[in-house]
Formats: C-alpha cells, sequence, structure tokens
C-alpha cells in the first residue's frame, strides 16, 4: 500500500466528501466505507498527488451511482434521462475539450455536485494525459453513464440467464473506465491501437470479470436485500429487498436450482479462474500486427493486477459490505440474512401443505423466516399466487447463513 495513505484520506478524500456530499448521514457513510484502501493499493508506486486523485475517483463511483440505483434519479425517469445526456455532455467537455459545459444548476444542488465534484479530478488527467489517451477514458466513461438507468427497471420482472447479466454486469459496473484510468496512475500514454489489440482486450476483460464476481460476492447482502450499514455487532440484520436481481449469486441460484452455499462455492470458482488468467497473463507473447511499447504492456498488466487486488482487498477490509467480527480468526466469512416479506399466513399455509423450503446451512426461526433467494422461481410464483389469495397480506422470511 501507498505509504501516505492515512494523509491522504485524513487531509484530501476525506474533505472532498464533506465539501461535496451535503446530506451528513451519506457523508459520513462514504468515509467508513475508506475508499482510500483501493487506490492506496492501486497507486502503491505512484505520487501522493496521483494518489489523492485516483482515491477520489473511486470514491465518486460511488456517489455517482448511488443516485440512480437508490437515490434521487431511482423514481425519476423523466429527469434521470436529462440528467444523464448533462453527464455525457460534461465528461467529453471536461476530459477532450468537446462541446460547451452543461448547466447543471437546473437538477438542484446534489446532482450538480454529483458531477461537478469530479472537476479536480479531470482536471489533473487532462494535466497529464495525451489528448489520445483521454480520449480513450472518455469513451469509457461515456459508456458507463450511458448504462445507467433506474436498476429496477431491467430485471424485477424476470430472472435474467447468465449471458444476459454479464452483458448488463459489463455495461454498468464501470470497471472499464477504471481499467482506462491506467495510464494516468503509471505515467504512461496509450493509443487506440494499443487497447483495440485482442490480447489486451482479453486482459481487460479478465480484470472485469474478476472484478464482477468478487464485488458480488461481497455486496450480495447489499445490492439484493438492502443489507444496512451496521456497527452494532449484531450478527443478524433485518433487510428489505426492492426486487431487482443485478448480482451473481441470485442469478446462479436461479439459473442452476442450487442454494446460497453452492452458488458462494461456484462464484468463487470462477473468480479463482479470473484471477489465474490474470497471474499469467503475457501481452508480449501475444502475435499481433501491432505491437504495444513494453511501457505500456508493462503498466496494463500491473495495473489491472493491481485493480483486482485492491478492489478485494478494500471490499474485504473495509466496513462497505462486510463488518469486521463477520472474518474469524482464519480469515473467514460466514454471515446470516433475515429477509422480512409481508407473508405471514402463508406460513401455516405452506407448512399444511407439507412443502419443501429448500436446502439451506442452517434455519434460526422455522416459524419466521425464509429467504427467497434459496428457492426455486417456480415456489416464488406460487408464494406470490398464495399472498394474492390471501389478500396480500402475508410475512415469512427465513434466516440462511452463507460462506465466503
Amino acid at each position: 500500500m501507498h505509504d501516505e495513505y492515512q494523509r491522504s484520506r485524513d487531509e484530501v478524500l476525506n474533505p472532498w466528501i464533506e465539501r461535496w456530499v451535503d446530506d451528513k448521514r451519506t457523508a459520513q457513510k462514504l468515509k467508513a466505507a475508506d475508499f482510500g484502501v483501493f487506490a492506496a493499493v492501486w497507486c502503491a508506486s505512484a505520487s501522493y498527488d496521483v494518489l489523492c486523485t485516483a482515491a477520489k475517483f473511486f470514491a465518486w463511483y460511488f456517489v455517482y451511482d448511488d443516485i440512480f440505483d437508490c437515490g434521487t434519479l431511482k423514481y425519476d425517469t423523466q429527469v434521470l434521462g436529462a440528467y444523464r445526456k448533462a453527464s455525457i455532455q460534461y465528461f467529453k467537455f471536461i476530459l477532450v475539450d468537446e462541446g460547451d459545459v452543461p448547466n447543471l444548476s437546473a437538477f438542484g444542488t446534489e446532482l450538480e455536485k454529483s458531477l461537478r465534484c469530479w472537476d479536480e479530478v479531470g482536471h489533473h488527467i487532462k494535466e497529464v494525459c495525451s489528448k489520445e489517451t483521454r480520449e480513450i477514458l472518455c469513451d469509457e466513461m461515456l459508456r458507463y453513464v450511458e448504462s445507467l438507468d433506474n436498476m429496477n427497471s431491467i430485471f424485477s420482472e424476470r430472472v435474467p440467464s447468465l449471458n444476459q447479466y454479464w452483458e448488463r454486469r459489463e455495461a454498468t459496473a464501470g470497471v472499464y473506465s477504471v481499467i482506462a484510468t491506467i495510464p494516468f496512475i503509471y505515467g504512461v500514454d496509450v493509443t487506440r491501437e494499443d487497447v483495440q489489440v485482442q490480447c489486451m482486450k482479453d486482459l481487460w476483460k479478465h480484470t472485469s470479470y474478476f472484478v464482477h464476481i468478487t464485488n458480488d460476492m461481497f455486496s450480495m447482502r447489499k445490492e439484493i436485500v438492502g443489507f444496512p450499514h451496521s456497527s452494532s455487532g449484531a450478527k443478524t440484520e433485518r433487510l428489505q429487498h426492492d426486487g431487482q436481481i443485478e448480482n451473481l449469486i441470485p442469478v446462479l441460484m436461479l439459473n442452476r436450482d442450487i442454494d446460497c452455499n453452492m452458488a458462494m462455492q461456484q462464484s468463487y470458482a470462477l473468480a479463482l479462474n479470473e484471477a489465474m488468467g490474470l497471474r499469467n497473463f503475457d501481452l508480449n507473447a501475444c502475435k499481433n500486427s501491432h505491437k504495444i511499447p513494453k511501457s505500456v504492456s508493462q503498466a496494463f498488466i500491473r495495473g489491472c493486477q493491481d485493480v483486482a487486488m485492491g478492489l478485494a482487498h478494500w471490499s474485504y477490509c473495509g466496513h462497505r459490505y462486510v463488518e469486521p467480527w463477520e472474518r474469524d480468526a482464519n480469515g473467514a466469512i460466514t454471515f446470516t440474512i433475515a429477509v422480512p416479506k409481508p407473508l405471514s399466513k402463508a406460513v401455516g399455509f405452506a407448512k399444511g401443505l407439507n412443502l419443501e423450503f429448500g436446502s439451506v446451512q442452517s434455519i434460526d426461526h422455522v416459524d419466521g423466516y425464509f429467504d427467497y433467494l434459496s428457492l426455486g422461481i417456480a415456489f416464488w410464483k406460487f408464494v406470490i399466487s398464495i399472498a394474492s389469495k390471501l389478500g396480500g397480506s402475508i410475512e415469512v422470511t427465513r434466516m440462511i447463513t452463507c460462506h465466503v
């Protein structure tokens, strides 16, 4: 990690969050997430100024993405489209001097600040990188922004196939724009020919898949059932689910008819495969008509490895997804999920029919709890039909234990 990580957090990143995020509770949660940990791994050999900019860049993704995912734009599709268009105009202006700076004041203070906080990031990148390098980064930033919408509008009514999930995940996660920042971090410039080489595309994809898989493993509770940040030490959280299926774990469960723990283990196997691909990657061994400069190939191989390791380390050691008490002496993580649903009358009805709820590692409250993630889609539809017949006032929840 970078030697000046704590200084950058205390003197730069946290003040930046306080300056641009007006809601005190949100600002506190963002500071507690300690985004600088990722930047400290990613920028271990970089200058202090680059470290600070990388930390702000990484934190920005969460400030911006949460507006679409669970914030101001979640249910406002009319403003969402206009804001996304303004965002595209903003990045074109900041990174490649195209067009005019958009008028963001019309969107209100929160939405304006969610973009304007990136000003100092963009200005630093502009000072350091060539125009072609910035154009490549801009392309990836626009691809990311263009993909964002109300997350519930995609798969809230159906279970996506694995291919559909990957296509959606690749577009919305922003990993490619992080990778496109590697030239800034490592002090090299890159050409379009460099990034179009198939081996370079393969390297980016290994990195992207590893990040997606591990992030989904760590964030499953938060993204699927609304895991709240808590410092109480209580090992059971009451959660709320908003209907979206934007996580690999339930997609595997519902497509392959497996339980949560099996989906976790299969996800781990997928992540291990991508990690080995990253570890053994050699751009110089690729046969291409275009020869990538050694400084560029070394920067991207090292950079992609650092992105993968930095994000995994941050997810594991931070407080956004996992609490310290959830890691045992051997580093294993065990957590229990309780997902309340308005389905109480169906419990007795289901027991009367002697229904099988599916296999789980542990059930702590047989009478009160189940988790929809461990159920097949057919049973879930059955429960919904029972709910409608009983007037829609039912409560069934389940406790499950997941091992990562």
